[in-house]
């Protein structure tokens, strides 16, 4: 749990630009800044004046329609990038962060990075020639459930992780062909780094993937050996209603598990006997088929933690419970205090592709990653 500052309350604050003024940096990126340790310096568009009109919503001194010459003419700290596609269905990041290094900003990018394992190797090797730092904006790792979640499943309670589950709810294409064009995967890539980015998360870099899919929908099942031991299952419910939620994972320990509903509702079942106290102390130890009742000891219940929208509280709002703060003010302490982020690296995006690149293949048998 973070106490949020505004911007103006931090003594030390990163001279920033933005290169991207589209529908989703206006609703989560630029409205985050109100409460992070940032100057807003310069913003940058294809379309000046759509760069313009950002500029003035949000209190940047300079706009720009070329990100060069943003990048020549303004001493900036980092540039945050938030842009689209390119007509192949390729994400623009990679060639746009690489030019940021080389003008010796840091940068945080937008989801995807890249299509490919070898763009993200590059952007990588940039990274470590410039020192320069890339984060990239997997918000789901920076969920407030997830946070949660990383510490209990770091405590000795919870015992070792054994076990990972995720439902997401999006289709793959089934024809091989289609999935190695990158227009047909570019709705599938832009889904699959949520799920994918908490099994990297929690599971490390996979050691190989197992999936089939369905024809009629896209709905997929994917069976997940991690290099650490644990195993995974990735179900992807294409073809779900557009009302349902669309996402659950589930964590499973030594005798403790956790799940996370539709991303902010978490629930975690401690490890303990169903039996009571009393019934303990008189003597009873295995209690199948013999108790009443399912209501257990208060010591082992489980705890349940959902948000409350009835007062005007900033953890309530969508800039906070979607993780966009939180990546965001990783990325700049991390550039503040010259330290490696722990989450959301190059070195995450890299096992993340590894595993998107798998879904190329054919399917039904066991993948090496």
């Amino acid at each position: 749990m973070l106490y949020v500052k505004f911007a103006h309350e931090y003594d030390r604050r990163l001279k920033i630009g933005v290169i991207g003024c589209g529908k989703h940096a206006f609703r989560f990126i630029y409205p985050a800044l109100r409460y992070l340790p940032v100057e807003l310096k310069s913003v940058c568009s294809r379309s000046k004046e759509k760069a313009e009109a950002c500029a003035k919503s949000f209190g940047a001194e300079h706009s720009y329609s070329d990100y060069h010459e943003m990048l020549s003419r303004e001493q900036l700290d980092a540039v945050l990038v938030i842009t689209d596609y390119d007509p192949s269905g390729c994400p623009k990041y990679p060639a746009i962060a690489i030019d940021c290094m080389r003008a010796g900003v840091h940068v945080w990018i937008e989801k995807p990075p890249a299509a490919s394992v070898a763009q993200i190797l590059e952007m990588r090797a940039v990274s470590v020639e410039t020192g320069k730092i890339v984060l990239v904006g997997f918000k789901k790792m920076f969920y407030p459930a997830v946070e949660r979640a990383r510490e209990i499943v770091s405590g000795k309670d919870f015992g070792k992780l054994t076990s990972i589950s995720i439902r997401y709810g999006t289709s793959l294409p089934f024809s091989t062909a289609n999935r190695n064009e990158s227009i047909k995967m570019k709705r599938f890539l832009d889904d699959f780094m949520h799920p994918a980015s908490l099994l990297q998360l929690f599971g490390g870099p996979a050691r190989s993937v197992y999936f089939q899919i369905n024809e009629l929908t896209g709905a997929s099942s994917s069976v997940l050996m991690f290099e650490n031991g644990v195993i995974g299952n990735l179900y992807l419910a294409g073809g779900q209603a557009e009302t349902s939620p669309r996402e659950r994972l589930e964590l499973v320990g030594e005798g403790a598990n956790l799940v996370i509903e539709n991303g902010v509702e978490l629930t975690y079942y401690r490890k303990g006997p169903l039996l009571t106290k009393a019934l303990l102390e008189q003597g009873v130890t295995n209690g199948y088929g013999r108790i009443s009742s399912y209501i257990g000891d208060d010591s082992v219940a489980p705890i349940v933690w959902k948000p409350e929208f009835s007062l005007g509280q900033l953890n309530s709002n969508s800039i906070f419970l979607m993780g966009y703060y939180q990546e965001l003010l990783c990325f700049t302490e991390a550039v503040l205090n010259n330290i490696r982020p722990d989450r959301a690296t190059l070195d995450d995006a890299l096992g993340i592709l590894k595993l998107f690149e798998a879904y190329k293949r054919e399917p039904g048998i066991e993948i090496a990653l």
